[in-house]
């Protein structure tokens, strides 16, 4: 899946990656591949405080929405399964404590990539996917699982680091300049078009999730 100590393994036939450290709590990580930004950092806390962090599952699939019953296009049948795998296997063990879920969500609902047929925020089939995400948490909330939702992260080539450095022959020698522009913070979530307020209003009804 990507570098570092996890190790593939399989529950009830759910495959899976996992780390253990000294802890018997478990938190279950699940989503797209932007759940993958979060391995390093835990790789670091299990390796320097092991009894203190918790240790980790990683149910991910790369370009899979996240939620029960979505309906992918043609080229991910692998998605098929993603969120019912993750459900059941934190149900079933109650070493896990927590889990966290976390998807770009914005290549679904406003890029329209991944998903069988277009899906725009607000119509029929995105109301339909608001509401198995809220079932999801509310039956991981029942089982006594704390659930974190992790909102879209920024997205623009103002983030990568090849933007920040580019060359100028106007100022030779110095051919180098840096771009002190960024994210305008409003814009970006305008353009999420209300996706990030559905999320967080689902993740907190009757106080379910964290965001």
């Amino acid at each position: 899946l990507f570098p570092g100590n996890l190790n593939q393994t399989e529950i009830n036939q759910i495959p899976h990656q996992s780390q253990r450290s000294n802890k018997n709590e478990i938190t279950l990580f699940v989503g797209d591949s932007n759940i993958v930004q979060y391995y390093p950092r835990i790789d670091e806390l299990i390796r320097t405080s092991p009894d203190e962090t918790n240790s980790i599952i990683f149910i991910q699939r790369a370009g899979c929405l996240p939620i029960s019953g979505a309906n992918y296009d043609g080229n991910r049948h692998y998605c098929n399964g993603l969120m019912d795998s993750a459900v059941n296997l934190a149900i079933s063990k109650p070493e896990v404590k927590n889990v966290v879920i976390a998807g770009l969500w914005t290549k679904y609902f406003i890029d329209h990539i991944g998903l069988s047929s277009t899906v725009q925020v607000g119509d029929t089939e995105y109301l339909r996917l608001m509401a198995n995400l809220e079932k999801d948490i509310a039956l991981l909330k029942s089982h006594h699982k704390k659930v974190y939702l992790a909102l879209n992260i920024p997205v623009g080539k103002e983030l990568d680091p090849k933007f920040f450095l580019y060359r100028n022959i106007k100022n030779f020698p110095h051919f180098f300049e840096i771009r002190s522009q960024g994210i305008n913070k409003n814009q970006e979530l305008t353009s999420f078009n209300h996706l990030q307020r559905d999320l967080t209003q689902v993740a907190l009804k009757i106080g379910r999730a964290h965001v």
